[in-house]
């Protein structure tokens, strides 16, 4: 096939084409592939056109670059297997591509494997018409065969950083037509991803989180048997030390079988004492106890006399407090009735003040008539006093109308500010209520932060602020000898934990129980009960709780042995703890069972253990988790239950280490804190604006009645003029003086009454604070005496539980003395048993010699019971001992193995779980400097073509003002349309789909990456504007665009992602189908400048069916090349030519 070259003239005449940058192209040979029976093309070193109608062959140099570098068939888009490439008839076809490897020592580094394949590599496809695989051949320079292996072709991609799957690295036909006719920003997103590699590397990192998710379930699902195989390592070292040390063993337990014999005698001779001593203090306890009963007789008496002295007093006081009560309640009724009588007179003297009030207007209105008419009389020109009197009732109407009108505006306006006032009382009302919650929330936090800063010498605070008082009155009832045996509390005082994981689980078991108290019995415990009774009235706190008590006789540790849940790996939250004291033992375990309680702190394993009946241990009730989930088991009658605990308010009773717990509540006070001054700041300034709302409301309303009393007199001189203009003739003048002089006379006589009225009102005020002032004294004094009657009662009250007190302690002290007696012949008999338990040792261990040093009881039954237990290992008797040595050695063995594979595995998993971490936040700056400098090159791009582009990334979803305006993963391309003076370009562009020409400018543009925070974000690099340039951009979104406008921004972006790319060569295919000739000239000089620049030094291959305009050839880097029309004919093309010839455009 013949493929013409045009000579382009370059910039300078005198500069030779560039080298070839090492993994570029530098020529293809296709035999029987297509449509091209034979063809050869040697491409140049920067920037190759390949031009040709359609049909031509151009797509098929495309797809053979494609599939000889490892492409897929179905990912051309132009067959479906790698055989329908072979042309009709023929039996295979093959690709031939030469790659640039290196030329100067200098490239050696960048080269792939410059020793084997030299300075070119040839890459040689043979597809079979028969076979799908084909055949691969890699050769070097001198075309020796080196390789046929696809992993060599994948490593010497990945050297050259070739991705053939890279949608921007190979741009077929299919891809940029359908980019081109794409409006959907998730498209652009999609190819965006792609192009940048990013979906590859996200994909992959998911993957590999599945992968690590799945390791970590594995381990977990292990986990089990790894402790199983532990107990089993420690059940062989034992069993190997027992079959080394049995002779020595069955030594020691003659040793200690003796020494034991001599250490009971020991034992019965100090019991004997103890004994005796015993008996000695009881006897001493009983004359004790006599003297008691004697002494508390005597106080008894002594209190009875007092009692009936109490009474005496009880009864006189009571009587004056009857005469006073009855005193005050004479005072109040004489109060009240002249109460009442003020009552009847304060309303005739109002009345009697209101008709002097009417009188003296109706004395004035005659006296006013009466000159009027004296007046009316001497007059005689009365038509000119009527126009007056008109002239004057206009300008009254006019007033009148004017301050009516103004009363009823400030009337509306004050009807507003009552409605405002109404919503911000509401409004402070709910701030106050915040206030209050929050002081409530502040309280609480701060009691916390009290509780963990108390110090070990306080750490009785920590269960209550009045325990510390509480325990003070204890110690000290019981030096006193009120206290039989002395109580123990609170309990939880008493509990040690032996790790800090178990204790917020712990103190979610016992709840309220810590704060509890123990007793022997019941007269201790209504001891007990008084005291807390004297704690809360002394404090005065209304909030105090009494702590509960428990009555159990004290004895010896309970042996919990038979009921206790045994476990291979976890113990019970019994064991978890130390308890010295065995009343406080016994307590708990009595009342909250915590033997039968298991913990188990994960929570996975808890739930496996709990849920199969199998697993869960005899006896056991319930478990507890670190992270305090209560699980009760699944049984016959009942199915699986968890319940998650409340932590939120855990005291930390049990914790040693508390700083973090009290920063975090610090933390919480200070959010409180300033929650509380914002309430506190907004309730103020409500109150600001309810009292500027008030003040003019007032001032609304003093306005108006202000109004009022100017609009009365005028009504009424209105109401007088039209009077005198109504009366047709003169009244007569003596009727008017006869019913003035009535006035005056009404007026004299009211004046009177009002004189009397008040001079009797004047009296019964003195009489009233007269009364109020004897009733005040009354008062005090009855108040003195309840006071009095109060402390009476309160004195015989104490009397009388002093008489209980005594009478019940003379009662206890009859019953121990008798319990005394009855323990006091147990005792003796035990001496004598004792004795002649001694008498009978005497007899046995004459023949032994005592051993000079004699070990305690415990300490050797505790070792014999070990040496005996590890005799009574069972061992299989058909077995020899040392095969059985040999097979226990070999198990261990396997078991280390195993344990060493286990910690391998545990320490590579924490290690890719930080990989994975450090991996994740690594993508995430590398999105986002790709996507800053993507925009950037974007809106670069466009400046060179003389336009303006904007390119937003959205990587999440984008609100403004709580609408979605755009979503997640999408991408969005706008140019500006517009046209200013200064930066407008001199050519006009043609949109093919419509004729009319458009001004393009070139105004500097800012790119952005949207995050969905409402704005670009911060610290990437920026394109400013000027004022100016700012009020005239008018972006476009690409979507409202023509196809040829659509092409421009399409190139701009491949651009664009072109910067980012780092392959060698790029190959796009009819990216110009929408453009015309002024646009493809534009773009194509663009691809060319872009090329140009040093940082994206590369092999550019365009291959386009468009006639190619004038464009630039700088450094003579550019060459084309024209397809000729293949002729087909029939079924079959058969191409003709395979020479390369030269000519000048």
């Amino acid at each position: 096939m013949a493929v013409t070259e045009h000579q382009l003239v370059a910039a300078k005449d005198n500069n030779s084409p560039p080298p070839f940058k090492p993994g570029s192209i530098r020529k293809i040979k296709l035999q029987n592939f297509m449509c091209h029976e034979s063809f050869e093309l040697n491409l140049g070193s920067r920037v190759n056109f390949i031009i040709g109608p359609n049909g031509s062959g151009k797509s098929a140099l495309l797809t053979a670059v494609v599939v000889v570098l490892g492409g897929r068939a179905t990912t051309t888009s132009r067959a479906r297997k790698a055989s329908d490439f072979v042309q009709y008839g023929k039996k295979f076809a093959r690709i031939t591509v030469e790659i640039h490897n290196y030329d100067k020592i200098m490239e050696k580094d960048k080269a792939f494997k410059p020793d084997e394949y030299g300075k070119r590599i040839i890459i040689e496809k043979i597809i079979y018409k028969d076979d799908q695989s084909g055949k691969l051949i890699i050769k070097n320079d001198q075309e020796k065969r080196v390789s046929e292996r696809k992993q060599e072709l994948d490593e010497m991609l990945d050297h050259f950083s070739i991705y053939i799957n890279n949608p921007i690295c190979v741009l077929n036909q299919e891809v940029s037509k359908s980019f081109l006719h794409s409006k959907k920003p998730e498209d652009k997103f999609d190819l965006f991803m792609k192009a940048t590699n990013l979906e590859q590397i996200q994909n992959d990192y998911q993957e590999a989180t599945n992968i690590h998710k799945e390791w970590g379930d594995c381990n977990n699902r292990k986990s089990f048997a790894f402790k199983l195989l532990d107990n089993e390592k420690v059940k062989c070292k034992e069993k190997m030390t027992f079959l080394e040390k049995r002779v020595k063993l069955q030594e020691k337990l003659v040793i200690l079988n003796t020494e034991l014999t001599w250490a009971t005698r020991r034992d019965n001779e100090a019991k004997a004492e103890k004994l005796e001593e015993e008996l000695k203090k009881r006897d001493e306890q009983a004359e004790k106890s006599d003297v008691e009963i004697a002494n508390s007789r005597d106080k008894i008496t002594s209190a009875e006399s007092r009692i009936d002295q109490h009474t005496i007093r009880l009864a006189e006081a009571r009587k004056e407090y009857e005469e006073s009560k009855q005193k005050v309640k004479t005072l109040r009724d004489k109060e009240l009735a002249i109460k009442r009588e003020r009552l009847n007179v304060v309303p005739a003297l109002e009345q009697e003040q209101r008709k002097l009030t009417r009188l003296e207007k109706d004395k004035a209105d005659l006296i006013r008539s009466i000159d009027d008419i004296k007046e009316q009389q001497n007059n005689k020109d009365s038509a000119k006093e009527n126009e007056k009197r008109k002239l004057e009732m206009a300008q009254i109407e006019r007033e009148t109308t004017l301050l009516s009108g103004k009363e009823k505006t400030l009337r509306q306006r004050a009807e507003q500010i009552h409605k405002s006032m109404t919503d911000l009382k509401q409004q402070i009302s709910a701030a106050v209520n915040r206030m209050s919650s929050l002081k409530s929330e502040l309280s609480q936090h701060e009691a916390n932060l009290r509780n963990l800063s108390v110090g070990k010498d306080m750490e009785l605070r920590k269960y209550g602020h009045h325990m510390q008082k509480i325990c003070e009155a204890v110690n000290e009832a019981y030096k006193q000898g009120r206290f039989e045996k002395k109580p123990y509390g609170p309990l939880g005082f008493y509990i040690k934990v032996k790790t800090q994981k178990v204790a917020a689980a712990l103190e979610c078991a016992l709840g309220r129980n810590v704060n509890s108290f123990t007793c022997d019995n019941h007269r201790d415990m209504l001891t007990l009960q008084n005291i807390f009774r004297t704690i809360r009235t002394k404090s005065g706190d209304l909030q105090f709780r009494e702590p509960p008590i428990f009555v159990r006789r004290y004895c010896k540790k309970h042996n919990v042995s038979k009921f206790k849940p045994v476990h291979d790996v976890y113990q019970t939250l019994l064991d978890h703890i130390d308890i010295n004291e065995d009343a406080v033992f016994n307590a708990l375990v009595d009342r909250t069972s915590i033997e039968t309680v298991m913990f188990i702190p994960n929570y996975n394993e808890a739930r496996h253990i709990m849920v199969t009946p199998s697993l869960v241990p005899r006896g056991t009730r319930s478990a507890y988790t670190e992270d305090c989930h209560l699980m009760y088991p699944r049984t016959a009658n009942s199915g699986f239950r968890t319940v998650a605990q409340n932590i939120a308010n855990q005291k930390y009773l049990f914790s040693s280490g508390n700083d973090e717990h009290i920063r975090k509540k610090k933390q919480d006070i200070e959010r409180v804190r300033a929650e509380l001054r914002a309430a506190e700041e907004h309730e103020v300034n409500l109150r600001r604006s309810d009292q500027t709302q008030r003040i003019e409301y007032d001032e609304n309303i003093a306005e108006c009645e202000r109004i009022l009393k100017e609009l009365r007199p005028l009504e009424l001189r209105l109401l007088e003029l039209k009077t005198t203009l109504a009366e047709d003739q003169p009244q007569e003048l003596t009727g008017f003086e006869a019913e003035l002089e009535s006035c005056i006379a009404r007026i004299h006589e009211t004046k009177t009454k009002i004189t009397e009225l008040e001079h009797k009102l004047t009296t019964i005020d003195t009489e009233l604070e007269e009364k109020r002032v004897e009733i005040e004294s009354a008062t005090k004094v009855l108040k003195l005496k309840e006071k009095e009657l109060e402390k009476i009662n309160t004195d015989i009250s104490s009397e009388k539980d002093l008489i209980r007190e005594h009478k019940e302690k003379i009662t206890d002290l009859e019953n121990k003395m008798k319990e005394a007696d009855g323990e006091r012949d147990k005792l003796t008999k035990e001496l004598d048993s004792i004795k002649s338990q001694m008498e009978a040792f005497l007899q046995q261990v004459r023949d032994f010699s005592r051993p000079s040093v004699v070990r305690p009881t415990d300490e050797i039954q505790a070792e014999t019971k070990k040496v005996k237990a590890a005799l009574s290992v069972e061992i299989d008797e058909n077995q020899d001992p040392e095969e059985l040595m040999r097979h226990l050695r070999k198990r261990l063995v396997e078991i280390n193995q195993v344990t060493g594979l286990k910690d391998h595995n545990l320490e590579n998993f924490s290690m890719t779980t930080k990989s994975l971490k450090d991996r994740d936040e690594g993508f995430k700056l590398l999105r986002k400097n790709i996507c800053g400098s993507v925009s950037l090159q974007f809106a670069s791009v466009m400046q060179c073509m003389g336009m303006q582009g904007e390119l937003t990334i959205h990587l999440n979803d984008h609100y403004i003002n709580g609408n979605l305006v755009s979503k997640a993963k999408t991408l969005e391309m706008s140019i500006d349309t517009g046209k200013t003076g200064q930066h407008a370009t001199q050519r006009p562009m043609i949109d093919n789909n419509n004729s009319d020409e458009r001004d393009r400018r070139g105004t500097r543009s800012q790119p952005s990456v949207s995050d969905g925070s409402g704005g670009p974000r911060s610290k990437r690099p920026r394109l400013t504007l000027s004022p100016s340039e700012k009020e005239n951009l008018k972006m476009t979104d690409t979507r409202s665009l023509s196809g040829g406008e659509r092409s421009f921004s399409t190139v701009a972006f491949v651009l664009s992602l072109w910067h980012h790319c780092r392959s060698p060569f790029k190959l796009m295919d009819e990216i110009d189908v929408f453009m015309d000739m002024v646009t493809r000239r534009l773009s194509y000089n663009a691809l060319i400048k872009f090329a140009q620049k040093p940082e994206n030094e590369g092999q550019f291959i365009y291959f386009s069916p468009l006639e190619l305009p004038e464009i630039d050839n700088p450094e003579n880097m550019v060459r084309v090349f024209e397809m000729p029309r293949i002729i087909r004919r029939g079924a079959q093309s058969q191409p003709n030519g395979d020479a390369l010839q030269l000519c000048d455009d």
